[in-house]
């Protein structure tokens, strides 16, 4: 995919056969996520000093649900996420993604060069070797388009609030090795709906 030399300000222009959209742009600054997490910090800082803290990670492959004023788009994302448990049941974990694949739409093209965020798991106990888990977090993502044979529209950077649902299931691989499925909704922006259905392996059930 080109890059634009320049971001994309959609706020002021319509092009035609391409989705218009009045109010692109509403992000957070970033320094909300790093205040989010120094606060995090500080709330699970005693709870580091009286217990030996257990960590966990996953690696998986997220699957864009984007609509963009009715125009769709399905891009893939490769996601790397860690975590530590602050007590049993609720852990701080941090997500790092970046584009496998982009997706079109007519003549346009849509991926997402970059993800990060921040969130608290609250996560069930085990039953039927299955666990339910909620993230509720602060992410941050480029939204990067081309129209054909042009790389004009370009870039924007979007931030704001996540949410995700998912299950964990033990597999066969090891007793510490689990599945998840995970359905995820970035809220960035009121009129770019951005969900997305996520398959990965994590390590530490």
């Amino acid at each position: 995919m080109k890059k634009a030399s320049t971001a994309l300000n959609l706020s002021s222009k319509k092009i035609s056969g391409w989705f218009p959209i009045k109010k692109l742009q509403r992000t957070y600054p970033l320094t909300r996520l790093q205040q989010i997490f120094a606060l995090i910090t500080l709330i699970g800082l005693p709870i580091f000093a009286q217990a030996e803290v257990e960590t966990y990670g996953g690696l998986d492959a997220q699957f864009g649900l984007i609509d963009i004023n009715g125009e769709s788009f399905n891009p893939v994302i490769g996601r790397l996420n860690g975590g530590l448990w602050l007590r049993e049941g609720i852990g701080l974990e941090a997500m790092l993604g970046a584009a496998l694949s982009d997706d079109s739409s007519g003549s346009l093209t849509v991926d997402v060069p970059n993800l990060l965020a921040l969130s608290i798991r609250f996560q069930s106990p085990e039953d039927m070797h299955t666990k339910a888990y909620i993230l509720l977090g602060y992410a941050r993502y480029e939204l990067d388009g081309s129209l054909a044979d042009a790389s004009f529209p370009g870039s924007e950077t979007f931030a704001g609030p996540a949410v995700a649902v998912g299950f964990l299931r033990r597999t066969p691989l090891a007793e510490n090795i689990s599945a998840y499925f995970e359905f995820s909704s970035y809220l960035a922006n009121e009129e770019i709906d951005f969900g997305a259905v996520t398959l990965g392996l994590r390590y530490g059930y």
